[in-house]
């Protein structure tokens, strides 16, 4: 098979773990998490697995929730001053923040089988991000 040839192989990860927080972005101080994990990080995941600069992308497909969606508040001590040579006296500098996560997490991930990119899989040298790349349609 050549590498320029499209395969209808996907790929399933079972991914679990006792707590989980895919955080929010419009709740900068207390942390929120989603209902479920974004498409970025599930992407992530598999990226840590196999990632080839360049060459290939995984695209979520499907995510599916395997338990119940439950709960969680928990209140983390933080330190607001930034580390210098001087002490911080923490008892100072103590804030109390509190975090809204998810517990005991197992989802599906699945992605079809990566493509390579014109530039790899030819040898070519030019960068995914040039305009002269004949993929330039291909990147997020």
């Amino acid at each position: 098979m050549n590498d320029m040839e499209y395969t209808d192989k996907e790929y399933c990860l079972e991914v679990w773990g006792d707590w989980a927080c895919f955080t929010r972005p419009e709740l900068k101080v207390e942390r929120v998490s989603y209902d479920v994990i974004t498409p970025s990080a599930a992407r992530a995941i598999f990226e840590a697995i196999l990632f080839k600069r360049y060459a290939m992308r995984w695209q979520v497909t499907k995510i599916e929730v395997l338990r119940p969606i439950k709960w969680a508040t928990i209140r983390r001590n933080e330190v607001g001053a930034v580390a210098s040579k001087s002490p911080i006296i923490i008892e100072d500098k103590r804030q109390q923040k509190n975090t809204l996560l998810l517990l005991d997490v197992t989802r599906y991930h699945t992605v079809p089988m990566p493509t390579s990119t014109p530039c790899v899989a030819y040898g070519a040298c030019c960068s995914w991000r040039s305009p002269t790349c004949p993929r330039a349609s291909w990147r997020a």
